[in-house]
Parts: C-alpha cells; structure tokens; sequence
C-alpha cells in the first residue's frame, strides 16, 4: 500500500515488484533503470519500494553524491553497510573479507582489473545462492571504482538471483560514462520513466498530510506554482503545515492562498536542489529567476556568463522537472524564492547587469526600470530617464506602486536642478491619474523652475496643461509668454505636443488661447502643422468641429473609431472623453452612452479613481441631454464621489452644473441652491464648463422666479459662446433659455427674436433642441396656433429620447386644449403626460406643472390610447374635413360613396382619436395638427 505522501506512483512501484517477483522465481537477474528531472519523486518511489521487500530477500541500498564521487568504493561501502547486520559475517563476509584487502593493497585512484574481478566475483557468489535487490539512487554521482564493480554484475545479470535497480536525472551528459553506457545497451533492462504529478496528483499528495477539506484550499494553486514537481508540493505543504500549527486556535488557516503562507525562499531551495548540484547550473537558474519574463537562454548566458549549451541544459532540466515553462519559470513566486535565496551582492549584480542587458537591446523602459529598483542603485548616465519614462509606463499599466517606486530611485539619483524638476513634473502626471488635487503642491516650484529654464518645451506645455486644469490661467498665460521665446521651432516633439495643447486649450479656456501671450505662440508655431496627429489631437479638433460647424457625415465614424483605439495610456482620459463629447454635441446620445458605458466597464477594475469620475460625469451630462434629471443627479454626485472637488479644477464647473441644472428641472431649487453654494475657481468664466455653469445658473435663476437674474446669465452665457466660436445649440441652447427668460419678463418679441436666431445656428435641428424651440416659440402664439407647434414638438422628440421635454410639451398641450374647451382632449393628453412621468419617475413635477382640475381626473381618465402623435386614415380624414364644413351624413356618403353606417363608424373613430364631442370641434383640432399627422 502506498505511503499517504506518495500519490500517482503505483503504476510504477507494480513494474519493480513484479520485476522483484521474477528474480525470486528463478528467471534471472533483472536491471530496472527510473530516470526524471531532479525533485520528480525517484528517491521516494525507491523508498516506498523498500518497503514492500520481504525480510527474507537481502536489500543493499546507496544514494550516490557529488561531495563522495571522488572517495573509491564509497558506493559498495554504503551497500555493504545496508545490508542485513546478522548476515554481514555470513553471506556477505567474503565480499566484506575482499573489500577490505583491495582498499589496503590497491591504489586508490588506479583500482586494477584484478581488484574488479575479485570484488565483483564475491558479490556474484552471493547473489547465486540467494535473492538480493541493490538499489543506487543518483548513479551518475557514484565513484568509478563502484561503478566499475557494478558494469560486472550487469554483465553476469543472466545467472545471478539480483534486482539491480538504479536512478538517474534526465540529462544527455549521462551518456559520457561507461557505467551509464552499460546501462543503456543492457538486453535485460525495464525502464520506469517518472513525470510531474497531475493537478489530482498534487491535491492526494497534500491531502495526504492535511487532509482533503484544507486540501482543497491551496492545491490548485499548489499545482500552478509547482508544476506537480513532487519535491516542491512537498516543502510546500509541509510549510503549510506550519502555518496551520501557527494559526489554528488564534485566527483560523487564512484563505489568502500561498502567498500568503510561502514566505522568504522557502521553495528557492528545493529548486536549486532540483538541479543535483553543479555550480553553473545554480547561476543559469539564478538568472533564470532575475530575468523573469524576459529570460531567454541567450540572455540568461550574456547575464550569467555561461555558455549557452550549459543554459539550454539547465532550462531543459528545469523544463523536466515542470518548474519552467518556455524558459521561464511557471510562477512568479519560484522564481522570487530563488533569487531570495541568492546572496546580496550576487541579487545586485544581477539585476543591474539585466539592466544593462536590456537597455543594450533597446527594451521598453518599465522591464529596465524593474531591475534597477530591484538593485537599488540608478548610477548608469541613462537610468535617470529609463525611470523617469517607466513611472508613466506603470501607471498606464495600473501599477502605482511601481510607479512611486522608480520615481522615488530617480530622485535618489538625480543631481541636477533640470532632472530634479523633470522628476517633479513627472511625479504630476503620475497623481493626476487618481487625483489630480494632489499635484497642486508641485506646480508652483515647477512654474519657477520654468521660468529659469530649467523645464524643456514639451516639459512647459505637460505645467502648462496642469496649470490650465486647475484654473491657474495667469500663470499658464506667463508661462505661454516664457515659451513663446523660447521654444525650438525644430523640435518636432515640442510642436506635435503644442498642436496637442493648443486643441485642447481651445476647447476647455478658449479665453487663454486668445490672450495676447497666446496669440503671439500659437502663431509662431502655424509653420507646424504638418506634425503627425496624435490620437488625443484628433480626438480635440474633432469636437472643436462639431462646437463651431455641427456634425458632419463623417463625425459619428471618426469619434467611434477614436473610441475604439483608445489605449490605457497619459492621454486616456482627454481622448476618450473628447471623442464622447463629440457625440454628444452632434446629437448622437445613443451612441455615446453605449460607448461611455463600454470605457467605463474597461476601466472599474484599474486604480484609477480620477477616469471613472470623468467618465461619469459624461454619463450624467448624457442623461442630462437625454432629459433624466434623476440620473444625471445620481451620476454627477457619484463623479464628485469619486474624486475630490479639488482635482476636478476648472472642470467643477460642469459637474455642478449638471447637479443645479438637474435638481432645477426637478423642482428641488433649495437643492440646487445648495450646489450653487459650492466653491468654484475665479477663473471658471474663462473657460468651456464657466458656460455650463452660467446657462444652470439661469436656469435656477428663472425657477425661483428672478427672470432678470435668468436673463443676464443666459446673454452672458451667450455672449461668451459667440465670441469663442462654439455658438452650438446642441452644447448650450441658451437662446431658447433667453426667449423664456423674455417670456417671464413680458417681452413676446425679444422671445420670438431669440428663437429665431436659434434656428439658424449649427445643430438646431437636433431633435431634442427643435422640441424645446417649438414647444417656447408655441408661448409666443396665439391660443388657436399652439397645438400644432406643439404637435410639432412631439414629432421631434418621438425620435430623440428627452424624458422631462416629453412631459414639458405634453403638459402644455393639455394646458391648451383646456383653454380651447376641449376638455376630453385635455384629460387625455394629461394622461400620457402623467403614464410619461410615472415611467421617468418624475411624478412630482408632472403634477407641479398641471392645474388641479386636470390632475383630478387622473383616477379616472383610461381612454389614452398612446404616447404617439394621432393619425388618421385618409378615409377618416376625407369624413372629418367634409363633417367640419357640416355637411350630414348622407351628404357625405354621397360625395364619398360609401354608406351612411360607414360614415357614422369613420365619425366615431374621429371623435375618439382626437378627443373631441362633436362635429363643431372638429374644425377647430384639424388646424392644430401638422399636415403629415392628421
């Protein structure tokens, strides 16, 4: 039976009692030969096989080893000591008798044939007369006298009663020797081959210590670290093992994996002994290890010194032994425990030489880096910008840890005031990708240092990019100034990252690119525009379009196809988001909600708090355009949860402007009110998100009943947007604000003026902003006039999802027909107002904007047939128009000829989809329709 610590090996130990089986019964000697990579469980299964000898068979046994190879028939004296005390001086006295002669007589190092013959001889007497199993585990190690000693007893295998059983590692070298030559011509050999255990193999094993409940709890990743090698499953259950007797009765087995009980090298040493010693062996392994995953065997014999034979050898053996995989090792911890168990300067030198190997070969900075942080030691002339480049590459890799880490070497290193406040800059960029507040701090020595010249051009523009976030517009517009004298105009990097500023400035402070600093750059780099555009560039100048001209056939196209090239990278967040904005303004909520919410997905699981705030906070300006107050609200206070009101800079001013503009429409203006409160940058009004803000403001301005509060804001508003060039109904439709304002105030005219001016801008013709002009320009008519222009409202917003505009326009359609008499018509449009606002959840507002008697009818009003504008076939229409000019229903039927039954159906399918009570109203709802609808 096996032993519980032996798993998977009974196959095996079934070929070595049966081979047992056949010497006992006379069929001659036998020669067995288990061969596997080191640490696979050859000792072991020859363990468990001495085990199951009976007594009465004699059992010689040694395990050979590098330290004794030298010491002549050190292998035939571990054998003679194996055997059976009380049969020493019996059976075994002649060849004890003959041992001892030759090692007094013979010289030591030259053992004469003569020796061989007398020694061998008297093992061979014995094993006539009786059966007898020699078991040698690691031959290749075993002294050439011993050897020698047993090439004979092989050769006279046929007439003796012995099972010699003999263990070897895989490896080529073994065929040099003449003992191993013997080994593999014999006729009469069975070959047992051992590999690693399966996954069930590794779970039997470990449950064989600690049973099949805590089995379970480490044996998958047992078998992904250890590659099923016996001798790894083994040191690491048994450390296992010490961490239960540590635990237990305090804290229960913690369920962290093995990680988090494996601690220092504890399997580095069990690795090295998978190798049967060799001291080139342990440096390739070593290498191995400090190389990682870009170990290859040419690298690990330039890093190691070794030839490259010697490191494939090693590779293999390892490969063998199911601890590497495509030469490198299959888990990260293997080879973090080998290089624990290097010594410290030989872990330096290793890694500072990888470095170099790597930097030679022109690898990406983070893989160099990584070796450098490991040495500690940055003292190569390149290493200041290899670390400087790898802490952005980290964090594009969401591995801040890293990150800080090779900045902090930098900073170590560096000596000059220049690399100092590079380091500081880059340490900028770095906190900007999960708060941004924190690189307030670094930005004022930055702004001295640029102003001594210590910063280089694409250096000042990444300050003066954060200077323009965080509202610091004086002081990007000095620094502009500064640059503008400064700048190479041959530096193509410097060009093609100031056409990227420049896009991006225009965008959020339009005022700081038109200063006078401003001005006097940007036209000095106009000879540069023929510098390749970045994906973040496009991505800018694709919104500018769509902010000054509308959408284009190709915007939708090119914004999608940005989107999809979005990499994790420095320029992530203004790429992505400006391609959504894209969409947004040119109309297309659908798409950029699908798109925002897909960027969203890819970025929830990374350390990056300061991309999802941006990103939610388009998801609540799309919610906001889509007319849901309730999500934009939800989603603006989770962007301001997400990261602190100082990271967001001057882009506050749109998240609280979707919170006012949200809570306004509500009706909740003590809330919004309350937002308005909030802290905002002097600066805001210098910038895109300072329009936001005033058009919320107005808006909140007008609901509380301070229509010149509204006003002023609006022009202002308007006023700003005109002057930059971003006139976009679409963005801001401010003019149609103004026209209520106007409105509130009295002035019919100013209104209609106002809408007018509207429709012929770039994107007034997007479905939500023609409903929200239709349904104002309606105030401006007389009673009989508006119901087509609300009609015509409805029309535009069937295709464009704007839940609060639905129920605004339906709420002012039912207010009119209550005005024209037409009660029926009025209770049923306030029913689908009312069916609108339940499927929206703004019920409250839809009852703050109806008049009591209306909303008294609620209960009872079921005739609503759907949201859908009336339609009336031409049959139906031809019967209404004739019934409207009073002809009778036979005179009708014969200018139709149709029945007189036929007119009265047509009648009654007229009066109920138009909500009318007789022939006298028809007349009067005809003309309220558009012409395509009725």
């Amino acid at each position: 039976m096996l032993s519980n610590h032996i798993a998977e090996r009974s196959g095996e130990l079934r070929s070595l009692t049966t081979a047992l089986a056949g010497v006992s019964n006379g069929r001659g000697g036998e020669l067995v030969v288990v061969s596997g990579a080191g640490g696979i469980g050859k000792s072991t299964l020859l363990q468990e096989f001495s085990r199951q000898i009976p007594s009465e068979i004699d059992f010689l046994s040694a395990t050979c080893s590098l330290d004794e190879q030298p010491l002549q028939f050190g292998v035939i004296g571990q054998l003679m000591q194996s055997s059976p005390s009380d049969a020493r001086s019996d059976r075994w006295g002649s060849v004890l008798e003959v041992l001892s002669e030759i090692r007094h007589s013979d010289d030591p190092e030259n053992v004469s044939n003569s020796a061989v013959i007398r020694l061998g001889g008297a093992f061979a007497e014995v094993m006539r007369e009786r059966t007898v199993v020699v078991s040698i585990d690691d031959s290749h190690f075993g002294d050439q006298a011993s050897l020698r000693i047993l090439s004979y007893l092989l050769r006279r295998m046929a007439v003796l009663r012995a099972l010699i059983v003999v263990a070897n590692p895989l490896a080529s070298s073994l065929l040099q020797s003449p003992f191993q030559s013997d080994l593999m011509r014999h006729p009469n050999v069975s070959r047992i081959r051992l590999g690693p255990l399966t996954r069930e193999g590794v779970a039997q094993t470990i449950a064989g210590y600690v049973g099949d409940v805590r089995s379970k709890t480490i044996s998958d990743e047992a078998y992904a670290v250890t590659g099923g090698s016996p001798l790894l499953v083994r040191e690491l259950v048994e450390e296992f093992c010490r961490h239960i007797e540590a635990e237990e009765g305090e804290r229960g087995v913690r369920a962290d994996g093995i990680s988090g009980f494996v601690a220092g090298g504890v399997l580095g040493g069990a690795v090295l002994a998978c190798l049967h010693g060799g001291t080139d062996h342990v440096k390739v392994t070593c290498g191995l290890a400090v190389l990682g995953e870009d170990a290859t065997p040419e690298r690990v014999a330039r890093l190691t010194g070794i030839p490259t034979y010697m490191a494939d050898e090693t590779i293999q053996r390892l490969t063998e032994s199911g601890l590497v995989v495509g030469a490198r090792f299959r888990s990260p911890l293997l080879a973090g425990s080998v290089i624990e168990q290097m010594p410290a300067k030989q872990r330096l030198h290793s890694h500072q030489g990888a470095a170099w190997l790597l930097y030679d070969e022109g690898q990406p900075s983070i893989k160099i880096a990584r070796h450098l942080v490991a040495a500690g030691t940055a003292v190569e002339p390149w290493a200041f910008q290899v670390l400087r480049d790898a802490a952005i590459q980290a964090v594009q890799a969401d591995d801040m840890e890293f990150a800080r880490a090779t900045l902090h070497l930098a900073g170590t290193a560096c000596t000059a005031e220049r690399d100092r406040n590079a380091i500081r800059l880059t340490r900028v960029v770095v906190a900007s990708w999960q708060d941004p507040a924190a690189t307030v701090r670094w930005l004022d020595p930055l702004v001295a240092a640029f102003k001594e010249g210590h910063l280089p051009g694409a250096d000042a523009l990444q300050l003066m990019h954060n200077l323009t976030w965080h509202g610091r517009l004086d002081d990007a517009a000095a620094s502009l100034g500064v640059l503008a004298a400064t700048l190479d105009p041959g530096d193509w990097r410097a060009a093609a990252a100031m056409r990227s500023y420049r896009a991006w400035a225009e965008f959020v402070s339009p005022a700081l690119v038109d200063s006078e600093a401003g001005r006097k750059l940007f036209a000095s780099q106009s000879g540069s525009s023929l510098v390749l555009l970045d994906r973040q560039t496009r991505a800018t100048e694709l919104l500018l379009t769509v902010l000054r001209s509308g959408a284009q056939e190709q915007t939708i196209a090119i914004a999608e196809e940005i989107i999809e090239g979005c990499s994790f990278d420095a320029e992530f967040v203004e790429t992505s988001c400006s391609a959504l904005l894209a969409l947004v303004y040119a109309g297309r909520l659908d798409i950029a909600q699908s798109r925002c919410d897909s960027l969203l997905d890819m970025v929830a699981a990374r350390r990056a708090s300061s991309w999802e705030a941006f990103l939610i906070c388009i998801r609540a300006l799309i919610a906001g355009y889509q007319g849901d107050p309730i999500a934009a609200e939800r989603n603006a206070r989770e962007a301001l949860d997400r990261l602190s009101g100082n990271g967001w800079g001057i882009g506050i001013g749109e998240v609280l402007a979707i919170l006012i503009s949200a809570n306004t429409a509500m009706g909740k203006t003590d809330m919004a009110a309350r937002w308005l409160s909030h802290p905002v940058p002097d600066t805001l009004f210098q910038t895109f998100f300072g329009i936001k803000y005033l058009h919320a403001r107005g808006e909140y301005h007008l609901a509380v009943g301070r229509a010149d509060a509204a006003l002023a804001d609006f022009l202002a508003c308007g006023d700003l947007m005109v002057r930059w060039g971003i006139d976009m109904p679409a963005c801001v439709p401010w003019r149609a604000s103004a026209a209520r304002a106007c409105l509130a105030l009295g002035d019919a005219a100013g209104a209609r003026s106002y809408l007018d001016e509207q429709s012929c801008r770039p994107g007034a013709n997007v479905p939500w902003v023609r409903a929200v002009s239709l349904r104002v320009a309606a105030t401006t008519r007389p009673l009989r006039d508006r119901p087509a222009l609300l009609q015509e409202a409805l029309v535009q917003l069937s295709g464009a999802e704007h839940k609060i505009e639905t129920i605004r326009v339906l709420t002012d359609l039912s207010q009119v027909f209550r005005e024209l008499g037409l009660s029926g018509r009025a209770r049923s449009t306030v029913w689908k107002a009312w069916k609108a606002a339940q499927a929206s959840g703004l019920e409250a507002l839809c009852s703050k904007q109806l008049p009591s008697d209306l909303t008294a009818h609620l209960h009872v009003v079921e005739d609503a047939e759907s949201d859908e504008i009336v339609t009336l076939t031409d049959s139906e229409m031809a019967v209404a128009r004739l019934a409207a000019l009073e002809h009778t229903n036979r005179e009708i039927g014969r200018k139709m000829n149709i029945t007189v039954s036929t007119v009265e159906q047509h009648l009654t399918r007229v009066y109920r989809k138009l909500g009318v009570n007789g022939r006298k109203e028809i007349g009067l709802v005809l003309r309220m329709y558009p012409a395509d609808s009725a």
